[in-house]
């Protein structure tokens, strides 16, 4: 086999419709070599960029150079190729390429720099092996011409043949950085990153971190700045650099790790006290008591003689276990230069214990007059000082005034809002109080538990028959005419006819129909938590009262376990639309509103409320209506998939895919989500330069698991083989793929995919034996052409699949270097089809593929019957138009190979 079929291999290439081709350096003129070396270096740079030539083109020139040779290079398919550790020797330069090498060196010491370039490039073509010359192209172009940006690409070129150069690495590294080019940068100084005794190269490891933190990158920047830090745990630039990046990243448990390390270093008491700090904050109070008393005993001191930001922490860590340290707080007490922060601090961690103390120390910093006391509070501490005025004091104005404050401050707070609210409701000032309650929003709401007054029952019954009225309309005006079909549905158009007027028209009114429904259904929706908080309320009053407690337990036992539940939401006056229109009606209103909100763009915004459906359905508590409840989680539940695979939600369709895998062991749903969208766009490169790489990589572990819970299911085996394909993993991916055939002996897509990764594994360093793994995948790959031939015999588009198979096997032999094989089997699969053009011309195929999206899906379920299906994608059409033309593409190639050599390969 020739030498390229060695190199690394992108997962399935054998099915590429490109060939791959066969580089040589002989016979290319200066021009050409230029173009080679320095093309990518100067994309972007000056006018001496020239166009890549098309695969064609260097195609032909190959041929014509492997004809004036003779010959044809044949590699050994068992040696391996040593890896050259440094330049080439001058014992191994010819007299000729030293006596050029010699005239450059001559030109370049007397100044004739562009004669030495000539005759440098000239050594490069007669051997572009070798490092020196690149090496002196790269030097003259830095120091006497200037250009940092071509010598880099020579320099590039001379490191590339000498790996364990690490100076030429670090200098290139170093210009990179100068020029801005962070990524080439990254890339060099992870060359360097040890040296030539595999000791740590501590300066270029330094380096990269600071690309790093150049470009943002700051977990990859602390994972270098960390190892430094484990060598050297008393460096301060690296403790100032890695606390940096450890605090923009959030994570602080390790940035507490780091500075306490470093006091064990340097018993730096600067970075105990940021230590005690995060340790507040982190809520390890019994771990931070622990920690000042361990830095008091290590100076042999007394804790009130640390410093006051390190007393202070541990009387809050103290005070927070229920532990009051006496000793401590009275020296804090009579300190002078005790900040406001400090005593707030303190104050906060006693109100709840102690109101009357901590109302003193409150007192202790906080000046009405003086506005930097105002400011060094927080809210959660002016809260907690309102509360204790008022329950110790029963000073409402000074609570009002101090939160008034506060709200100038943080007018968004709902805590404060709420506070305040609640105080001058106290105070009979309810204008007020219901004007800043007007600033809640529903999030807000919900987070604190608080639910908006329902809708009263005549307005939902009114608002919901307007809803069922309306709603056949819009279906009729969106959904009767394919025109309007977004994509991604299959009968989607691409003519702009959803900017037109008319639509815009329809769309307008569809989403003003959205907007009232999204509202009393919300509403409605909020009724199961609006029982449950009575619930809660009804039964702490019932608990004091045990004569009530008793009647209501025999009483409950008499009606059955649902009577609390639906007794409350009686009681309430609560009516949700299943108690309005029914639970059937209910249902067909969802499908109708989804299918309008994905036409829309909405499917957000549905995939929200279906969700709070689903949660509260499964919350609700009756045993009357059991069968129609179930029924409907199950609708809402498919709906959620198919909305969110519509909107691209793939996140939760993948959730609700999973699911629907444990409970029915289908992965159908699964496969689908994987095999369309972003996912499998990310999936057509390596997965470690994959856009989807954490969904990708999550997946697989997934995917893993389930694979030891149900070790022979078919689909898993495949989905799990692919996953090993796109990482590179081939020997996984055969184990995987010789499961899965064996637990299908007669699917020729598994032997398909088990012959393509023995190609693959041909380029692995691990494979001991090359000629067995070729034996191997020629042998699975004719079993899956003879497989494939047998299912596809009364296909009506059979002929298709025949040249299908003839391209895979010239693939192969493609692949493996045999292009006196591969080029007949090209020709004789382009010829195949070309004869079946007359054969299938005048077939007509009256077959429809119906579309499987979220709006086909309702209107085939519709009784109106609007187009739901699409004539040219089914299967027989698909063949025919479609991998008809991705088997043709490769005969423009050979076409131009035999008409430019003359001669048929």
């Amino acid at each position: 086999m020739d030498e390229y079929v060695r190199k690394e291999r992108s997962p399935l290439e054998l099915l590429d419709d490109e060939p791959v081709g066969e580089c040589s350096d002989a016979e290319v003129d200066e021009e050409e070599l230029n173009n080679f070396l320095m093309g990518d270096v100067l994309v972007g740079g000056d006018g001496r960029h020239k166009p890549k030539l098309s695969f064609a083109e260097k195609y032909v020139r190959k041929l014509m150079r492997r004809g004036r040779r003779g010959t044809t290079k044949i590699a050994s398919t068992t040696r391996k190729k040593r890896k050259r550790k440094t330049a080439a020797h001058a014992s191994k330069l010819t007299p000729q390429l030293e006596k050029l090498m010699q005239q450059a060196t001559t030109h370049y010491l007397c100044g004739n720099f562009k004669d030495a370039i000539k005759t440098l490039k000239e050594v490069v073509r007669r051997a572009p092996g070798l490092h020196d010359p690149f090496h002196m192209l790269g030097l003259i172009y830095q120091e006497e011409y200037n250009d940092p940006v071509t010598a880099t690409g020579y320099y590039l070129l001379a490191a590339h043949l000498v790996q364990t150069d690490l100076e030429l690495w670090k200098r290139i590294a170093e210009m990179s950085q100068d020029l801005g080019n962070v990524d080439q940068a990254i890339y060099c100084f992870k060359k360097c990153l040890r040296n030539n005794e595999g000791e740590p190269n501590e300066e270029a490891i330094f380096s990269l971190a600071m690309c790093y933190l150049e470009k943002q990158d700051h977990p990859n920047a602390i994972k270098k700045l960390h190892f430094l830090f484990d060598l050297h745990p008393d460096d301060g630039l690296l403790l100032h650099e890695l606390c940096k990046s450890l605090t923009i990243v959030g994570d602080k448990e390790t940035l507490l790790a780091v500075l306490q390390t470093y006091y064990d270093s340097t018993g730096d008491l600067d970075a105990a006290q940021r230590a005690c700090q995060l340790q507040l904050t982190l809520a390890q109070y019994t771990e931070c008591s622990d920690f000042v008393q361990f830095v008091a005993n290590k100076l042999q001191t007394q804790i009130v003689k640390l410093p006051l930001p390190m007393i202070v922490a541990y009387v809050v860590s103290m005070l927070h276990t229920d532990v009051e340290p006496v000793t401590e707080l009275s020296t804090i007490w009579n300190m002078n230069d005790v900040t406001p922060i400090m005593v707030y601090s303190i104050a906060l961690a006693m109100a709840q214990r102690c109101p009357e103390k901590a109302l003193q120390w409150f007192y202790k910093a906080y000046r009405k007059d003086d506005p930097t006391t105002v400011r060094a509070m927080t809210a959660q501490q002016g809260i907690q000082m309102a509360k204790c005025l008022i329950i110790v004091e029963k000073n409402s104005d000074t609570a009002e005034q101090l939160l008034a404050k506060l709200l100038e401050r943080e007018p968004n707070n709902s805590e404060l809002i709420i506070l305040m609210a609640d105080i001058l409701e106290l105070g009979g000032k309810h204008a007020k109080s219901d004007e800043l309650l007007g600033r809640l929003t529903t999030t807000d709401l919900d987070r604190l538990k608080m639910i908006q007054k329902p809708i009263e029952p005549g307005e939902r019954h009114a608002e919901l028959m307007y809803l069922i009225d309306a709603v056949y309309t819009l279906l009729n005006a969106c959904f009767s005419e394919i025109k309007y079909r977004p994509a991604p549905c299959l009968l989607a158009q691409n003519d702009n006819k959803r900017n037109t007027e008319d639509f815009c028209a329809i769309l307008k009114s569809t989403n003003q129909w959205i907007d009232r429904f999204l509202r009393i259904v919300n509403d409605c929706e909020l009724d199961t938590e609006r029982t449950y908080q009575k619930l809660s309320t009804s039964k702490a009053n019932r608990n004091q009262n045990d004569d009530v407690s008793q009647e209501y337990n025999e009483l409950r036992k008499d009606v059955g376990k649902n009577y609390s539940f639906l007794r409350t939401k009686k009681d309430l006056g609560l009516q949700s639309v299943e108690d309005i229109i029914g639970w059937k009606h209910y249902e067909s209103l969802l499908e109708s509103a989804t299918a309008l909100m994905a036409m829309a763009g909405r499917s957000k915004e549905g995939v929200q409320l279906l969700e709070i459906i689903a949660n509260n359905k499964k919350r609700y508590k009756s045993n009357t209506d059991i069968v129609e409840r179930k029924h409907m989680l199950t609708t809402v539940e498919n709906l959620i998939f198919k909305l969110s695979c519509f909107g691209g939600i793939y996140k939760v369709a993948l959730g609700h895919a999973r699911s629907d895998f444990v409970n029915t062991g289908n992965l159908k749903r699964y496969a689908a989500l994987l095999g369309s969208g972003t996912l499998a766009k990310a999936a057509l490169s390596a997965l470690s330069s994959s856009s989807e790489k954490d969904a990708l990589l999550e997946n697989r572990s997934w995917v893993t698991r389930q694979l030891l819970l149900k070790p022979y299911n078919f689909d898993l085996l495949m989905v799990a083989g692919h996953f090993c394909t796109m990482s590179g993993n081939w020997p996984f991916a055969l184990e995987e793929y010789r499961r899965a055939l064996m637990q299908r002996p007669k699917d020729h897509v598994a032997a398909l995919c088990l012959a393509v990764n023995y190609f693959n594994s041909l380029s692995s360093k691990v494979v001991e034996d090359n000629k067995k793994n070729v034996v191997m995948a020629m042998a699975f790959l004719q079993y899956s052409l003879e497989l494939r031939k047998d299912s596809t015999q009364t296909h009506p588009y059979s002929g298709v699949y025949h040249a299908e198979c003839l391209y895979n096997l010239g693939r192969a032999m493609h692949f493996i270097n045999m292009l006196h094989i591969a080029v007949p089997l090209y020709e004789k699969c382009i010829e195949t089809i070309r004869q079946l053009e007359n054969t299938y011309k005048e077939v007509k195929n009256q077959d429809a593929l119906q579309c499987p999206c979220i709006i086909c899906d309702i209107c085939r379920k519709s009784d109106v019957k609007f187009p739901h299906e699409v004539h040219g994608l089914a299967e027989g059409q698909f063949v025919w138009e479609y991998e008809r033309k991705h088997i043709l593409r490769v005969s423009a190639i050979f076409n131009s190979i035999t008409q430019n050599t003359g001669r048929s390969i």
